[in-house]
Parts: C-alpha cells; sequence; structure tokens
C-alpha cells in the first residue's frame, strides 16, 4: 500500500518547516504563516519620535517601540509583539518608551509585571520623565499592587496608587456646597456676618457663666467675637481650599 505520511509537497510540512526554521527579526513581519496585509503608509510623527531621542535607544530598541506603535494602527489580524533578550539589553528602558509613546499616541494601556519591584522600577523611570515641560503627570497613571506597597514607595509614586485614589476620592465633600457657600458669601456677606453675631450673642447669653466662668466668651458690642474683615476672609480661605480640594481630587484621581 502506498505511503500515506505527508510529503514536502503537502501543505501541513510546509507549514512545519516554516515555523521550524522562522526567526523572527525586530521590523521583520511576525505573521508568515498568515495571508499579509496591504502595506499601510503611516504618516511621519515628528513630536514622537523627537521625543524618543532622550530615552537614547538603539536602533533595535528604537524599530521595536515604533514597530509595536503602529501595529496599533495596522489592518492585520495579530498585533501581538514579542520583545526578547537576555538581561542588561535594556528591555525596561524599551518599555517605558514604548509606554510612554502609547500616551503620546492618546492609547490606554495596561502593564503588568511579576513582581511589586519590578511594576514600581517601571513606574518610577516613567514618573522621572513628568517634569514640567511634559504633556502628562503623575495622574495620568494609575498603579495597582498589594497593600504592602502603600508603604513601600516614595511620596510621588504614592500618589499614583489606586488605593490612595480610591481613600482620596472617599473624602471629598461635594464640590456644588463649597462652591454655593462661597458664592452665597460673596453676595451677602454682611447679611451672613449679622446672622453670626445674632447666633454668637445667642450663645452667650445661654451660657451659665457661674458654672464655666465668663473667660470663656466675651461679647464685643462693636463688633461680636470677631470683626467683619476676619468673618469674610475666614470663611472664604475656609470654602476656597474645601473647594480646591474636591477639584483636585476630581481632576487626578477620576479615570
Amino acid at each position: 500500500a502506498p505511503s500515506r505520511l505527508p510529503t514536502a509537497d503537502h501543505g501541513d510540512i510546509n507549514v512545519i518547516q516554516k515555523i521550524a526554521k522562522y526567526t523572527p527579526m525586530v521590523g521583520q513581519e511576525r505573521n508568515l504563516l498568515l495571508p499579509k496585509p496591504p502595506p499601510q503608509i503611516l504618516p511621519p510623527d515628528k513630536a514622537l519620535d523627537d521625543g524618543l531621542e532622550k530615552f537614547k535607544l538603539s536602533p533595535s530598541q528604537h524599530n521595536a517601540v515604533l514597530d509595536c506603535v503602529s501595529a496599533m494602527h495596522q489592518d492585520t489580524s495579530c498585533w501581538v509583539r514579542l520583545i526578547c533578550g537576555p538581561p542588561g539589553t535594556g528591555k525596561t528602558k524599551t518599555m517605558v518608551a514604548l509606554l510612554w509613546s502609547m500616551m503620546m499616541k492618546n492609547h490606554r494601556t495596561l502593564a503588568l509585571a511579576p513582581t511589586n519591584t519590578a511594576m514600581m522600577e517601571v513606574a518610577s523611570s516613567l514618573l522621572a520623565l513628568f517634569d514640567r515641560d511634559s504633556p502628562f503627570s503623575w495622574s495620568d497613571v494609575v498603579v495597582l499592587g498589594s497593600k504592602d506597597l502603600v508603604y513601600a514607595v516614595d511620596a510621588n509614586l504614592r500618589e499614583m496608587l489606586l488605593q490612595r485614589r480610591i481613600s482620596r476620592l472617599n473624602h471629598v465633600e461635594d464640590w456644588s456646597d463649597h462652591l454655593n457657600n462661597l458664592l452665597h458669601l460673596l453676595e451677602k456677606p454682611w447679611s451672613l456676618y449679622c446672622s453670626y453675631r445674632w447666633d454668637a450673642r445667642k450663645e452667650y447669653e445661654e451660657c451659665d457663666w457661674e458654672l464655666q466662668g465668663p473667660e470663656l466668651g466675651r461679647w464685643d458690642e462693636q463688633g461680636g467675637t470677631v470683626s467683619f474683615t476676619e468673618f469674610f476672609v475666614d470663611n472664604y480661605e475656609h470654602f476656597e481650599e474645601c473647594l480646591r480640594r474636591c477639584l483636585k481630587a476630581y481632576r487626578n484621581d477620576l479615570p
């Protein structure tokens, strides 16, 4: 009986041979076993190219970053890219450059690491790029790790932790209440001050001075316990600080 073993003319043998001989290089088409999509020419991104210069990447690292970024815009059935290399070849630096490039292209990116140490190394390197002239800040990055991570990182990295963001949002009061109080103070300051004086005088008259002593509160007929200027400034600064704290938390900590 004729042999039914596949020969080199059979398609399955060709596929196996392609897999066995496949040695991908940086910039080489990864999907040799798939139909090649029509070439897509992306417009040059000068801002991205100029920004990558500060990373001082090698040619292979630079090509790897651009290849990963361009994969997001290619009409292909596989967007997987694998960057590998022995220790000390700059994989972490390449990853940080890739994350920065994804942020420049407005792509939300999820970065995973096997340990907290590895994750914080990447986060620290990324945070170091957010200087005064950077379009990004620590509020653009969310870090999630174990509970012990809260006590194991410095103050700057701690601000990026998801646990800290949730805690700050839980303690933020309604910003609209602070805004309304501030507007009310600006519109009717004297009316509020008169109400304050009335409440202060009423509280003064209801005190049991025989038990508490007159030193606990003294009524000044000319202005109450504080002057109008002191009343206005104290309340304005209080409402302004509360409103500022709310808006800062909403701006930095909301996703």
